[in-house]
C-alpha cells in the first residue's frame, strides 16, 4: 500500500500530476502584463529625461498620432492663407505645442505645422506635423508636404492609406517616407515611432538580467510566484537567459504561436523555452522537479 501512495505522489514526466507543477499561459501571460507596465514606465521616464536634457530632438507626425495627445498655445498661433494645387484656398497654421507622449510624458518646446480646408471641423480636412521649436524649416515646403502626404490624399486628417487600413502604421509608413521627412526637416531628426524597439530592447534585457539573476524570474514571475529553470529544476545562467529572451522574437514572429506553444506542451514549453532547454516552475514544487530528476 505504502508503495502505491509513493508511486502516485511521485511528479515524474508522464505523470498526469508533473502537469500541474509548472507555471501555465494564464499565469505568465498575467507576469508579462506587470512587466509590461514596469518596463512601459522605466520607457517613458528614460525619453521625458532625455527631453528634458538635450532639449526637443523629435519630429511628430500623424505615424505617432495613436500615441499623442498634445496641449496648444492658441496665444501662439499664426495663421496664413495658401492655394492648394486643387485651386482649393488652404489655411496653414502654427502654434506652439506640448505633445503628449501616450498621453503621458509631456515634450515641451514644440511647433506645430497644421493645413486646414475651409469649413473644416475638429481633425476632419486637416493634417499636421510638429517639429521642435527653433528649427528652421520651409514654410512653403510644409505646407506642400502637408497637402500631399495628407489633404491631397483623402479628406480626412491622416493620408487615405491610413483610414482604409487595419494597420495604420504600415500605410502611413509609405505616406510619410523617411527620406522625405529627412529632406524637409534635415538628417537630425528621429522619428518618435521608433521607440517601440527601445522599449523591446529594454524589456529583453531586463527579463535576461532577473531571469539569469537570484531571482530566477521577472518581477512580474516573482509575483505570480513562478520562475526560470534548466530542464531539472536548477537556475540558469545569464548566457542562457539571453538565448531564452531573444527567441521570444521566434515565438512571436508568426502569430504568436511560440507563445501559444504553452498551452499544449507537457511541460508547458513555449519555443524560446525548448529553444533555450528551460522551464517554468512553480514555487511550490520547485522541490518536488529537482527530486525528479535527482541523479
Amino acid at each position: 500500500m505504502g508503495e502505491e501512495t509513493r508511486e502516485v505522489d511521485k511528479v515524474g514526466p508522464s505523470s498526469y500530476l508533473y502537469k500541474v507543477v509548472y507555471g501555465g499561459f494564464i499565469s505568465r501571460t498575467f507576469a508579462f502584463v506587470i512587466d509590461i507596465s514596469i518596463v512601459g514606465g522605466i520607457l517613458l521616464a528614460l525619453l521625458f529625461s532625455y527631453n528634458i536634457v538635450m532639449g526637443p530632438k523629435f519630429l511628430v507626425t500623424p505615424m505617432e498620432a495613436p500615441i499623442f495627445t498634445y496641449r496648444v498655445s492658441v496665444s501662439t498661433s499664426t495663421s496664413f492663407t495658401y492655394t492648394l494645387p486643387d485651386g482649393r484656398q488652404g489655411n496653414y497654421q502654427e502654434h506652439e505645442v506640448t505633445p503628449f507622449y501616450y498621453g503621458l510624458v509631456p515634450l515641451p518646446g514644440y511647433t506645430q505645422g497644421e493645413l486646414r480646408l475651409p469649413g473644416s471641423i475638429g481633425q476632419i480636412g486637416s493634417t499636421v506635423i510638429a517639429w521642435p521649436k527653433g528649427w528652421e524649416v520651409d514654410r512653403s515646403a510644409v505646407v506642400s508636404f502637408l497637402y500631399t502626404k495628407g489633404l491631397g490624399r483623402g479628406t480626412g486628417r491622416y493620408p487615405e492609406e491610413w483610414q482604409d487600413s487595419f494597420n495604420p502604421y504600415k500605410d502611413v509608413k509609405k505616406a510619410y517616407p523617411r527620406d522625405e521627412l529627412m529632406e524637409l526637416f534635415g538628417e537630425g531628426y528621429f522619428n518618435l515611432v521608433e521607440t517601440k524597439y527601445w522599449g523591446i530592447a529594454l524589456y529583453l534585457l531586463y527579463a535576461a538580467l532577473l531571469e539569469g539573476s537570484r531571482l530566477q524570474g521577472t518581477i512580474g514571475k516573482r509575483l505570480v510566484r513562478v520562475r526560470i529553470t534548466d530542464g531539472v529544476g536548477n537556475p540558469i545562467g545569464f548566457a542562457q537567459s539571453i538565448m531564452r529572451n531573444l527567441s521570444k522574437i521566434a515565438s512571436g514572429y508568426i502569430l504568436f504561436i511560440g507563445f501559444l506553444m504553452i498551452i499544449s506542451t507537457e511541460r508547458k514549453q513555449g519555443l524560446h523555452d525548448k529553444i533555450a532547454k528551460t522551464i517554468v516552475v512553480k514555487d511550490q514544487h520547485l522541490d518536488r522537479v529537482r527530486a525528479d530528476f535527482a541523479v
